[in-house]
């Protein structure tokens, strides 16, 4: 795929990159002293000039559709569908969690190497594959997650659910994840909740988290992932919130 922009506005803060046949060109930071509203389409204007494409040079369009928080998942999202309508190019929904799992798997390898004096990741590196437990924060005490088998050297994770759960983050911390195969592999804690003051870990889970950037989405892992994702419809193609509202369960909860 040549020209693609990839647009990633789930987290606190977003970004967008280029990437040309599958290389990373660029990848620029949205405002972090803005909601996602006011700044994506300056970031967006100012990568693409650093690249001299305009936005009818571009043949495709990744954006992240979630699971991810309401306002900068809507505003993602329909930027992206509103430029692929306008330029004529491809459009391609990508998993939140899955673009962090495809950044992971880059990166995993060279920091297992340089990370010494941990067993865990002596035995990753013997055994060439790892489970990643990947959660984003979900407000109120919960998580979403999602399970990905990464096989070292390899750039493509293996997603192990359909979707994501929405889980206590407790329940998410104590999970013992096998893969599709039931074989056991070794397991790594990604994501933002690993910052959170409500985890109570042991030392075993410790040395099990990965430490942030990693498990936190981004363009960069957008563009990875849409390398296989199919091409969506901008009419129909929705965003995935990690819950409902507060104002939904609440009616929901009154009935």
């Amino acid at each position: 795929m040549t020209k693609l922009l990839a647009i990633e506005t789930t987290g606190l803060q977003g970004s967008v990159a280029c990437a040309d046949k599958g290389e990373l060109l660029a990848c620029e930071l949205l405002r972090p002293d803005q909601r996602s509203a006011q700044s994506l389409v300056p970031a967006i204007d100012k990568i693409l000039k650093s690249q001299g494409w305009s936005p009818t040079d571009l043949n495709g369009i990744a954006v992240a559709i979630g699971p991810g928080s309401f306002t900068g998942l809507r505003v993602g999202v329909a930027t992206g569908k509103v430029l692929a309508w306008a330029c004529g190019a491809a459009l391609y929904g990508v998993d939140s969690l899955e673009a962090a799992a495809w950044t992971i798997a880059a990166d995993l390898p060279d920091f297992l190497q340089n990370s010494a004096g941990n067993p865990l990741y002596a035995e990753i590196l013997k055994r060439e594959a790892v489970m990643v437990t990947i959660a984003l924060n979900a407000q109120r005490g919960d998580v979403v997650s999602r399970d990905f088998l990464i096989r070292l050297g390899q750039p493509r994770p293996i997603p192990q659910d359909p979707s994501f759960r929405l889980e206590p983050l407790a329940d998410w911390l104590n999970r013992r994840v096998k893969g599709s195969s039931k074989e056991v592999f070794p397991l790594l804690y990604a994501g933002s909740p690993l910052a959170s003051r409500r985890l109570k870990t042991t030392p075993e889970q410790i040395s099990a988290f990965l430490p942030e950037p990693f498990g936190i989405p981004t363009a960069d892992g957008v563009a990875k992932a849409a390398a296989t994702a199919a091409p969506a419809d901008p009419f129909d193609l929705l965003p995935i919130y990690s819950r409902e509202s507060a104002a939904e369960e609440k009616r929901k909860m009154a009935k």
